[in-house]
């Protein structure tokens, strides 16, 4: 009975000293600490919203999952930070570079949300390519610039599912998207609303992307980035695309034809298309298509029905 009290107490000081028998690692309650107070703005804290506790994995914008008996944060939301402020940080910050080594100390991390805080680039980027764990990553409404990611990415991210970059202050650069080359397990990509700096998109991007299920390219002024769509040929599993709010040259209308033969949802809204510019495509490359919008798309005058047999075949 002894022992057993002594072995009790012993465990329960070894866990105080290592974890502090408060539901996360001290490692972490504190690197978290260091996040909050980066992603900061100067002269904050009456208003700030405080993580309080000792627990990190009771505190706002975090998540925690149990790892061999010890809760590791497995989600960290810090999107949006500066949106009671947003004026502040555009007039008088503007860009600035977080340390991505900060996110090291997380290495069971696998969701990241970082939108809406006018990130344009990192403090040590290598960094990021040690999150060997991460599925999601969100950095829309930001303002990365050709720096924003490093070359490691697709190496150091084997595991990383789903990424959003979404109205990056409307411009995103070859160099930048030229990072992401490589990501194969990649099955959701968001390049919403944002405009090619140079107008070049990189086919190594999406041709590598064998898993790709899912892409969106609303106002991505493809008439900008010709060769987007031709792109996309090496996306084979792509299953759902869309093209909202995009005025689509007639190179880019027939690069669908091969691009989307596995299709089963395309969105072609808003797209102002001339009917009898439309390209028939081989009934067999479009099989799949099992959803095809077309609100506000074709120019007046044009019938949408006319569509039948050449995208699609009625059921």
């Amino acid at each position: 009975m002894v022992k057993a009290t002594v072995l009790f107490v012993s465990l329960l000081c070894f866990c105080f000293a290592l974890y502090g028998c408060k539901g996360c690692l001290e490692e972490e309650r504190i690197a978290l600490l260091q996040l909050w107070d980066s992603f900061s703005p100067p002269f904050s804290s009456a208003i700030d919203f405080k993580w309080e506790g000792d627990n990190c994995c009771e505190w706002t914008f975090v998540q925690c999952h149990l790892f061999n008996s010890t809760d590791r944060v497995v989600l960290i939301d810090l999107s949006y930070r500066f949106d009671y402020i947003t004026s502040y940080r555009l007039d008088f910050i503007g860009k600035w570079y977080p340390n991505a080594s900060l996110f090291t100390h997380f290495r069971e991390l696998q969701t990241l949300h970082l939108h809406g805080n006018n990130i344009g680039g990192w403090i040590m980027p290598e960094a990021l390519c040690e999150l060997r764990n991460l599925k999601v990553l969100t950095l829309g409404m930001n303002s990365l610039d050709d720096g924003g990611f490093t070359k490691c990415l697709a190496s150091g991210l084997p595991f990383l599912e789903k990424l959003s970059l979404w109205g990056n202050s409307l411009n995103l650069s070859s160099p930048l998207l030229s990072a992401l080359c490589g990501l194969r397990n990649l099955r959701v990509l968001d390049l919403s609303h944002n405009v090619l700096s140079n107008g070049s998109f990189p086919i190594c991007m999406l041709g590598t992307f064998s898993s790709l299920e899912r892409l969106s390219l609303q106002n991505f002024t493809l008439e900008q980035s010709p060769n987007a769509l031709t792109a996309l040929q090496g996306a084979r599993n792509l299953r759902h695309l869309d093209l909202r709010y995009n005025n689509l040259s007639d190179g880019s209308l027939k690069a669908l034809c091969g691009a989307i033969r596995n299709l089963k949802t395309l969105h072609l809204g808003y797209c102002n298309l001339n009917l009898e510019r439309i390209p028939s495509c081989p009934q067999p490359s479009h099989s799949y298509l099992e959803k095809l919008f077309l609100k506000h798309t074709f120019t007046k005058g044009s019938h949408p029905l006319l569509i039948k047999g050449k995208y699609y075949t009625p059921l």
